[in-house]
């Protein structure tokens, strides 16, 4: 296996198969190969983890395959959990424009005046807000609204109010 055919990956950690993303190009990724071990950043979460070469496999970036699957089963999950939550709360999801797509984030914490917000990878382009980035904590006045938007378009596209292009 070589480094430069790897991207998509797949591995089992803590007793589940999890997906990532290898950059081929960096040069700490380049020398710890040397070594026989990947970094490997988390598919979803901001994260990323070292995992020994013969644990890796490589995964197709066909459309619609194995990785797809596994991100789209991901935001399915994080959308029926955000879904369920009354107003702001730990597990809401909302999304911001970036470039030609969008970023997910999702709210970790919740305190009086203050929210904390992670980013997820549900975009399969990695894009982040400028603004939010990876995530941190930001005044709730801030990420309230952009939770009650999303929620909503959430609401109105499950009631069916609107068809999509496709359907």
């Amino acid at each position: 296996m070589e480094l430069k055919d790897l991207y998509c990956v797949k591995f089992q950690r803590n007793g589940s198969i999890r997906y990532g993303i290898v950059y081929s190009t960096d040069e700490k990724t380049k020398k710890m190969f040397e070594k026989g071990i990947l970094i490997v950043h988390d598919a979803i979460r901001p994260s990323q983890c070292e995992i020994p070469v013969e644990k890796i496999t490589p995964v197709s970036l066909e459309y619609g395959g194995e990785f797809d699957q596994y991100i789209d089963a991901e935001l399915a999950k994080a959308n029926a959990h955000s879904a369920a939550q009354k107003g702001i709360n730990s597990g809401s999801l909302f999304t911001v424009g970036v470039a030609d797509g969008v970023a997910y984030y999702i709210v970790t914490k919740v305190k009086k005046r203050k929210v904390k917000i992670e980013w997820r990878g549900f975009a399969g382009n990695s894009y982040k807000s400028k603004i939010f980035g990876a995530g941190g904590t930001f005044d709730i006045n801030v990420i309230e609204p952009l939770v009650r938007l999303h929620s909503g378009v959430e609401n109105i596209f499950a009631q069916g109010r609107i068809a999509l292009e496709d359907e």
